[in-house]
């Protein structure tokens, strides 16, 4: 059975490049799922078909039905959840501004999705690790 790894991070990343580096490092058969968002959706997104990974993208606006009542804010959160079920394994490109990645790390998580966290500067850590978890809680907090 393929694996199925989730990247997603931050639409304003400022190193796109190893976004795609970790999809070419990828297994043949292995799907990419994403949120279907600018910057680092997209990039994982397009590396994915020029590579012929699988896809499969969660865009918020897709489930109509099923988030209809919400917000636009609350459609992306839940569009977090839809993503964290349908993972293996998550990989987080955060750039360190917003609460949308966290938030889809923490979904990952708590489904017992493992998560890595890949900086900008190119440091790998879990998504349990110290750093990435103080800085989670800031951008989540930040959100509120």
């Amino acid at each position: 059975m393929s694996e199925r790894v989730a990247i997603v991070g931050s639409r304003a990343h400022p190193n796109l490049e190893i976004v795609r580096e970790y999809v070419r490092g990828l297994l043949p058969g292995t799907v990419v799922i994403s949120g279907g968002a600018d910057g680092v959706d997209s990039v994982a997104h397009g590396m994915a078909v020029a590579l012929q990974l699988g896809i499969c993208t969660h865009r918020a606006i897709d489930r109509v039905p099923l988030t209809r009542a919400l917000s636009g804010r609350d459609r992306l959160f839940w569009r977090n959840t839809l993503i964290a079920l349908d993972c293996d394994r998550m990989v987080v490109f955060p750039d360190g501004s917003k609460g949308g990645c966290w938030d889809a790390a923490r979904e990952a998580q708590r489904f017992k999705r493992p998560v890595e966290v890949r900086w900008a500067n190119g440091r790998v850590e879990p998504f349990d690790s110290p750093m990435a978890k103080a800085v989670a809680q800031l951008r989540l907090d930040g959100e509120s």
